[in-house]
């Protein structure tokens, strides 16, 4: 089914919560829509595509999250571990404009993207709150995903943050937002 979804340019989004289940929501584009620009399946569509770098070591995690954001209009290159993820991201020369980490207490990686794409916003997503103290303490474009995964709201997330990101980059400097 998963081979048949993507090839018609389609999404699978999940979300899972241990000892309730799965929903598992699939989504086609709608005939004759241009499929290199699909708009966003949800409210707030992205004005053009967003490349995002995904990382997480649980394939499966990874491949829910990645067709949840590909479904959501960004384009996706995903990474295994931070390893691979760094070397993503040098590859792609500036042209990443958000990260999505599984793992918060990757630091030393996320201080790696960071010096590689400084304006970049970080979303990080976890099944605790682990991630809230980077978030406390760091700038305005880190954010913090706890709970269940759900593929759908960090799909949404993803898209907020960087709508919002795009929005003060196009501000004049010196208006306030």
């Amino acid at each position: 089914m998963k081979t048949i979804v993507e090839q018609a340019n389609g999404f699978v989004a999940v979300r899972s919560e241990v000892g309730k289940g799965s929903i598992f929501t699939v989504g086609f584009p709608v005939a004759g829509a241009q499929t290199s620009e699909t708009p966003a399946r949800t409210s707030g569509a992205i004005a053009h595509r967003a490349s995002v770098l995904l990382v997480d070591r649980d394939a499966s995690t990874r491949n829910a999250a990645s067709n949840a954001l590909r479904g959501a209009g960004f384009e996706v290159h995903e990474g295994s571990d931070t390893v691979r993820g760094l070397a993503i991201a040098r590859r792609q020369r500036g042209e990443l404009d958000l990260l999505c980490l599984a793992h918060p207490s990757e630091m030393d990686f996320i201080a790696g993207f960071r010096a590689l794409y400084p304006r970049a916003p970080v979303l990080l997503w976890s099944d605790s709150t682990a991630g809230s103290d980077i978030t406390d303490d760091a700038d305005d474009w880190v954010e913090h995903v706890a709970g269940p995964f759900d593929s759908t709201a960090l799909a949404e997330r993803a898209r907020d943050l960087v709508a919002r990101r795009r929005a003060e980059a196009d501000r004049p400097s010196g208006v306030a937002s």
